[in-house]
């Protein structure tokens, strides 16, 4: 697909309703789409243009909406100016072809995005198509429209609202919930907040995408992809991944890991596990320290297992590790957290990947409070992304130890 940059931004009120000496950027959001539909970077700031704008009242009761406070923008908002050229920056160091840039309400946002210090960020940039207008075209060839209860929760939204057309362009909740039950992939996150709403409408970018080239909703099975994080050890890290998580030493020449396997196939739901992968070599050889279980992708020396691949040349295994690991974490659409250990590093990397890419978690935490409280800005980062009730308790009553 088109490599994008979807954006979001949230203001102190709407053109038209909101004098223009008051009307700015209160929050920005960007994320950068690569053209295999991956999220792989993303630009969130909150913007403070000044006490005597964000203090009138007008402007609180459009910040109402978006929750946010005179104190928390006085308190971590920054200039327009520097955001401004943050944004910039971000923008030049994209990786790969040069992308397009759009939003959900192409208009509005890059409306607001093209005035004063932001409109250096993102000139030169091409325009790609208006998310909200795509996803009306997308949903109306699955709409009856003679229909108002329509079963895929497209609405026939009539003149009630003064209008002359029919038809009422979909807000992004309305678009974001219709392909969620077309079966698309959306992480629940908050509503009205910059990064998340891009991060959400990113996602819908990638839903056009799909049905573009024929994407068929699922009739039966509704399948979830799950990493599961924490503490790498002998057996299968420590006891609690699944057996599939294993891979025997004969199947890691060359570095070669499997994409996934299922490990839960019933009652219309499949449960496949994307990673991380954990050899199996019970003398150890595999697992030092720093080596996440690949252990036998250096050249070492076993001498109580005959049968051991321990021995050869092999890429740097740290190297391989990273570039797995990330890999696996963007096919996941849940991240299984198990924290029972201060000392699990990359675990704590990972969490903040899987969060800056809108990858919900479940949380399973196992150690001494004392302990537990320093962990706290994972816990809350976290919190603020939890899986849907069914997937969290699909994947606990598979991942977490009994």
């Amino acid at each position: 697909m088109q490599p994008l940059i979807v954006v979001d931004v949230e203001t102190t009120g709407l053109p038209g309703k909101t004098p223009p000496d008051l009307l700015r950027i209160v929050e920005v959001g960007a994320v950068f789409v690569d053209e295999w539909g991956e999220i792989r970077r993303s630009f969130g700031e909150m913007v403070n243009p000044g006490a005597e704008i964000v203090e009138h009242d007008k402007v609180q009761a459009a910040l109402a909406i978006s929750g946010l406070t005179f104190e928390e923008i006085k308190t971590f908002g920054r200039p327009e100016l520097r955001v401004a050229k943050e944004l910039l920056v971000w923008v030049e160091s994209l990786p790969g072809p040069r992308p397009a840039v759009t939003a959900y309400n192409r208009d509005f946002d890059m409306g607001m995005l093209g005035d004063g210090p932001w409109r250096l960020a993102l000139s030169g940039v091409p325009l790609a198509p208006c998310l909200m207008l795509e996803s009306m075209r997308v949903m109306a060839q699955h709409c009856d429209v003679e229909r108002d209860d329509n079963p895929l929760q497209l609405v026939k939204w009539k003149a009630d609202k003064g209008m002359d057309d029919p038809w009422k362009w979909p807000k992004a909740e309305e678009a974001i919930a219709w392909f969620r039950g077309r079966g698309h992939y959306i992480p629940e996150l908050r509503g009205h907040r910059a990064l998340d709403d891009a991060i959400m409408e990113a996602h819908v970018a990638v839903a056009l995408e799909k049905e573009d080239r024929g994407f068929t909703p699922a009739e039966k099975n509704r399948v979830i992809n799950v990493y599961a994080a924490g503490k790498v050890r002998k057996d299968r890290g420590g006891d609690w991944r699944p057996e599939a998580a294993e891979v025997y030493s004969g199947d890691v020449e060359g570095a070669g890991m499997p994409t996934s396997k299922v490990i839960y196939d019933d009652d219309g739901t499949i449960i496949n596990y994307v990673g991380p992968w954990v050899i199996s070599c019970d003398h150890g050889c595999y697992h030092g320290d720093n080596k996440h279980g690949l252990g036998a992708l250096e050249k070492t020396t076993a001498t109580d297992e005959e049968d051991c691949i321990c021995s050869g040349e092999a890429p740097d295994v740290q190297s391989v590790v990273l570039r797995s690991c990330l890999e696996q974490l963007r096919r996941a659409d849940v991240i299984y957290v198990r924290l029972d250990d201060l000392t699990a590093y990359g675990t704590l990397v990972e969490i903040g990947y899987a969060g800056a890419h809108g990858i919900p978690f479940v949380l399973d935490m196992d150690m001494d409070p004392d302990d537990a409280r320093h962990l706290w800005f994972a816990r809350l980062l976290m919190k603020s992304r939890p899986a849907d009730p069914f997937t969290t308790a699909a994947v606990r009553s598979l991942l977490s130890p009994k």
